[in-house]
């Protein structure tokens, strides 16, 4: 069939279509658009029909668009959220809307964050499918961008063009070591911070981090002896090696109290790290974005 045929589109599949692009998954399509599965795959199949295309394959983990379907995603995105923003109504409840957004995190501040806050947002927003996805280096940006992600927290880097950024809470990068390593008995210096081995955290598996971009900005190097893709393990090996790690304070002293680490300021300043939520431009104004972006701002904090 002819595309070029208005008539024959169907929006409301459109919709569906974008969905599941951006989720590769068509069960976690349904469940955003809350739809049923078999709704989901009936407005694929006359899609199918109207682009003369099966538009996705079968993978492992979900489907994979065809290279027709990537070429038709280019065209109607953008042009659904301009419409999206266009009709959506002045006000979102979100207690009595179903909706799903997905949210680029890494596994220590879900560990220390999430189950106190997920409370409250459960209760606010009882219909929302909250889907956390790991954080990583580079990749939260660019899955913004394609709009396969709604939202990352996190310390970033300087952002594209066209993001959207919220600074939750500020904090210092501290040493934190265990307490029988010989550098607890050195003098506390730059020199004695340069000659311990050190722990990096890297999703990616990159030795430079965002720990190394900081002390890079203050003119100094250090030596990475181990790099680890989660932060959730750093304490542990801490407890074991004679290894030293960079944290954020808080993360840093939640660490300490459950591994008995020790945690030092560095010897020498360093800029302050800033947490943040981050969005491209494109959710702006959709109603369910703004309402979840007030939430976390007033909600995702640390434990008292």
């Amino acid at each position: 069939m002819d595309p070029s045929d208005t008539r024959r589109i169907d929006l409301n599949g459109l919709q569906v279509f974008d969905m599941v692009m951006r989720e590769r998954n068509v069960t976690r399509a349904a469940e955003r658009l809350a739809l049923t599965q078999p709704a989901v795959s009936h407005a694929l199949a006359r899609l199918r029909q109207v682009y003369g295309d099966p538009l996705f394959v079968r993978s492992a983990d979900g489907v994979r668009p065809t290279p027709r379907a990537e070429g038709l995603w280019r065209e109607v995105r953008g042009a659904l959220e301009a419409l999206r923003r266009a009709v959506a109504p002045d006000s979102f409840n979100a207690a009595s809307t179903s909706f799903g957004i997905s949210l680029a995190i890494n596994d220590m501040l879900v560990n220390l964050l999430v189950p106190d806050w997920y409370a409250h947002l459960h209760a606010a927003a009882p219909g929302l499918t909250l889907r956390l996805v790991t954080r990583t280096l580079g990749d939260t940006e660019s899955r913004l961008a394609q709009g396969t992600l709604d939202f990352g927290v996190g310390l970033f880097y300087a952002l594209p063009e066209h993001f959207g950024r919220r600074e939750l809470w500020a904090d210092q990068h501290v040493c934190v070591f265990r307490k029988k390593n010989p550098v607890a008995a050195l003098p506390w210096n730059l020199e004695t911070f340069c000659s311990v081995a050190h722990i990096a955290i890297s999703p990616d598996g990159e030795a430079f981090t965002y720990a190394d971009s900081a002390l890079r900005y203050a003119g100094i190097e250090r030596r990475v002896g181990l790099v680890v893709s989660q932060f959730s393990a750093v304490p542990a090996l801490l407890a074991q090696c004679d290894l030293m790690a960079l944290l954020p304070r808080r993360l840093a002293l939640a660490a300490a109290r459950q591994y008995q680490l020790e945690v030092r300021e560095t010897p020498f300043p360093l800029q302050p790290v800033k947490y943040e939520l981050i969005w491209h431009e494109r959710s702006e104004r959709l109603g369910a974005h703004m309402w979840f972006r007030d939430h976390v701002a007033a909600r995702l904090r640390w434990p008292d």
